[in-house]
This record gives C-alpha cells, structure tokens and sequence, in this order.
C-alpha cells in the first residue's frame, strides 16, 4: 500500500461512514467559499453545484514546483516573441492550415491584419504553462512541459478557492502530515491576473473606455469568470467591466473612424478579454467575422490572433527543433525553457509514426485543439495514425512523448449528492499562471500569476476541468528526499 492511503486510512478510518462524513464536510465548506459551477439539467435548466476536487492536497517535490514557477517568465517572453513573428508564424502553421480549416481562418484573419497594421498599441496574454512530473530513476524527479496555453486559460479563481478549503481540512482532521502552513504555497493567481488586467486597461489611456469579457451563452465556469472581474473592481474601482455574448456583439459592436471598439451605441472598448471563441464548435460566419473587426481595433486584446495561433500544439513542436528557441531568448533563458521540454515531434517523422504505432502507450496524438477530450492515447493511436494518413491530415497533429507521473493516493469529489467517497490512486498536472504585455518593440509588463493543480484518476487519459476528467487540486510541498520516501514505502 502507498504510504499516502495508508496515512489516509489512518487518520480517518476504514468505514464508509467515516468518510462520507468528510466528504460532507468538505463540500459544506466548499459551497460556502463559492467553489461552484453552473450545469445542465434535464429540463435544460442550468443549476448551481460544487465542482470537483479533491478531498485532500497532494504531496508535490518543492523543487519541480520552484522550477514551474521560475521558468515561467522566460515562456512568457518566448511566446511573446513568437507571437510577434509574422513569417515563423506563417512558415511553422502553413502545412497545418493547409489540414485544418479552424487553423486556415485565423491565419487569414492575422493576414488581414499584419498587412493593415495593428491598430492596438500593445496586446495582453493572459497564459498558462501546465507541466507533469515522472521519477526518472527512483532517485531524480524530472518536470516535463505538456502545453502552453495562451487562450483562455482559466480556473485561476477555482484553484484559490479549493486551497482555502484544503487547509480547512488539513486542521479538522489534525493531521500533523497536511497541517505545515508553510508547505502550501501562496496563489496569488486572481489578484494577479486582475492587476495584469489593470494595467492593461491604464495603458490605453481612456478612464471611460470598459474592459469587455466575451462569454460563451452559457458558461458552467461562471464563478472563475466572475471572481477575476470582482477583485479588478476591488483593486481599482475606476474600471468599468461589461460582459458580452458573441451573440449579443454581433448585434452592438462597431469600429469608429477612429477604428476605436464601440458596443451599445456609444461605449468605447479598451481591452477585449476572450473566455470563448477558442475552438470551431459554433464558429459560424458572423463570429468569425466579428472576430476580425475587434482585431482591427485599437482595442487591447487577450489574446491576439497572433498570440492565438502561438498557442497551437504545433507551434510548441517547432519550438522544439534545435535552434528555434535560441533566435528569441537568451543562452540561459533557452536552456532553462528546454530543460522542461519532452519529445515532440510532426507526423512527417515516418520514424516516430511508427514507433507510436509499435508502442502507442509512450505517446499522445494532439490535434490543435484546446479545452480538454481531444487528444488520443493508447491503442487509439494506432488507428487514428490509419485515419489520419489515409485523409493526408498529417500536418493537422503532432506527437508527443507521454509523461509517466508519479501514482498517489486521493479522492476526487463533485457536486453530486450521495456522491461515493473512496481513496484511489491518482496522478496531477501543475499550471503555472502568466501575464505578459507589450508590442513587437518591447515588453512593459511580465509576470508569473499563481498556479492551477488538477488530480484525476490513474486510469482517465484527458485532464480537462470543465470537461469533466480532473479535479482542482493544492500542492502540498515537500523535499525531494521527503518525496522520495513518500512515493517509495
């Protein structure tokens, strides 16, 4: 047994009582810090329910997790510059666009734009930088990146939420093994995405002009939305926040002579902040058309087209190539953004294909997709490779090395009443928050903004909150040699 459940176990009992009894706590609690989201019901009537965590932290190496939060600056540079590369761009995403239509519009729109001239003078990306961690040899702990996200990355609030409740529990149960104050690490992650916000909107220079959130028409992650535009208000009550549907822009919105972003007749737009329009289902002309007039503002936009297009998994494998990182950071910052890299590589390594082919199990097949349950493992891949050569789609996916994170023990809860309650073994992925601004000139503003653990079962292949597949987390830190000998008994 791993020492993990076996303290588990001990602390609690073996009944089923006993941790029923928790799990009702845990969820009291947890209603009660508005750890909520939105769901569907059978009448098509959205209702109110706690979203899934976990009952308890998972133990985490200190180091992998110091190393997540010091790199992050240098990718946040990284992708800021790549962003900024018209003719990378271009060159790395031609063959995807060429196999992928969703891919194929927005290149066409940042034609669009690079060849009128950005109207905006700076643009904001709001990132996420999530990463497993596998031990190598029993001895070494290895962080190896999964995917950068640049559009919509969200569960800021959610993750601050779930920590509060983490340590709550840590002090009803007197565990002396969760109890340390100082093994949980601060998430400043929605103070610091509403500040990025902030300074975004003061570098505009129109105290009148609103920050616009575009939602889907009805978004479960409602409460994540909601706590990023409440702490911008209690941090600088002179931002004015709106919250508009696609739908409902399609109607209001309009470029001035200007080229400024007016909505409703006369209210200017200073910085657009997407919480949707980042995956094709529903991307009908109209959207994809407003998508291009709010680019062609002189609206701060988060993200850009361009900062959208870097985001894609096939942009993260060119990066990998030797030398492509080098052309935009520094000797130090390259090696220490490489150093978190694993294999990646095109569907046009014949050499690789088949080695996935042989041994799917070592891989995962990526489209450029984002939001969870798009990705295919195991012995899926081997006829999804079939489909895909078949098709000529090479160019529409990549591969990549498959993490082996380290098993632990936990619970995952949701919202259901009744839900069962049993300890079972568990892997996680850590995200690392960042907000950059600046332009294809300079860099105003680069940060790292707090962190996202997500649990989910051994067992379960995609890691998706609001798909449905993980769990929020908390990190509970501690030494390698501490770690060690907690994965080890």
């Amino acid at each position: 047994m791993n020492c993990r459940k076996g303290a588990i176990c001990k602390v609690i009992g073996e009944s089923v009582d006993d941790w029923s009894s928790l799990a009702s706590e845990c969820q009291d609690y947890a209603e009660c810090c508005g750890f909520l989201i939105r769901k569907k019901g059978n009448d098509d009537q959205q209702t109110t329910i706690m979203g899934s965590m976990t009952l308890f932290p998972t133990k985490y190496p200190k180091s992998m997790y110091n190393k997540a939060l010091a790199v992050q600056s240098a990718y946040n540079e990284l992708y800021h510059k790549v962003a900024n590369d018209y003719d990378f761009l271009k060159e790395a995403l031609m063959g995807t666009a060429a196999a992928d239509d969703f891919v194929q519009r927005q290149l066409e729109l940042y034609d669009t734009v690079h060849r009128e001239g950005p109207a905006a003078l700076f643009s904001l990306a709001i990132v996420r930088s999530d990463y497993m961690y596998e031990c190598t040899d029993g001895f070494n702990f290895k962080l190896g990146q999964i995917e950068f996200n640049t559009m919509a990355s969200s569960m800021a609030a959610v993750s601050t939420k779930v920590g509060k409740v983490h340590r709550y529990m840590a002090r009803i149960l007197e565990d002396p093994c969760l109890y340390n104050g100082d093994s949980y690490p601060v998430n400043d992650a929605v103070p610091a995405i509403a500040d990025s916000i902030i300074k975004a909107w003061l570098l505009y220079s129109n105290p009148k002009a609103v920050v616009m959130f575009v939602l889907g028409k009805k978004d479960s992650n409602f409460a994540d939305i909601r706590s990023i535009e409440y702490a911008i208000l209690e941090r600088n009550p002179d931002v004015k926040v709106v919250m508009k549907t696609a739908d409902a822009l399609q109607k209001t919105s309009f470029l001035n002579e200007d080229k400024r972003l007016i909505i409703d007749d006369n209210i200017e737009v200073a910085l657009v902040y997407y919480r949707s329009l980042y995956a094709p289902n529903g991307m009908t002309e109209e959207f994809w058309n407003l998508r291009l007039l709010i680019e062609r503002s002189k609206a701060i936009k988060c993200p850009s087209i361009p900062y959208q297009l870097a985001g894609t998994k096939k942009v993260q494998q060119e990066l990998s190539r030797p030398g492509v990182v080098e052309r935009y950071l520094s000797p130090e910052k390259a090696a220490q953004v490489r150093s978190t890299f694993v294999g990646l590589y095109s569907l046009k390594n014949k050499e690789v294909v088949e080695a996935a082919k042989a041994n799917p199990h070592r891989y995962v097949l990526k489209p450029q997709r984002e939001g969870g349950g798009n990705n295919t493992y195991g012995e899926d891949i081997v006829a999804k490779l079939h489909e895909i050569e078949r098709l000529g789609e090479s160019d529409a996916y990549i591969l990549m090395e498959r993490i082996q994170p380290t098993k632990q023990y936990n619970c995952k809860l949701n919202g259901i009443v009744g839900n069962y309650c049993r300890c079972e073994p568990t892997v996680s992925e850590l995200g690392i928050y960042g907000a950059i601004i600046g332009n294809e000139d300079e860099i105003s503003y680069n940060t790292t903004a707090g962190y996202l653990l997500r649990t989910k079962l051994q067992h379960v292949d995609e890691g998706g909150f609001c798909a449905g597949y993980s769990a929020i987390d908390t990190p509970y830190l501690l030494s390698d040699e501490d770690m060690l000998k907690e994965i080890g008994e």
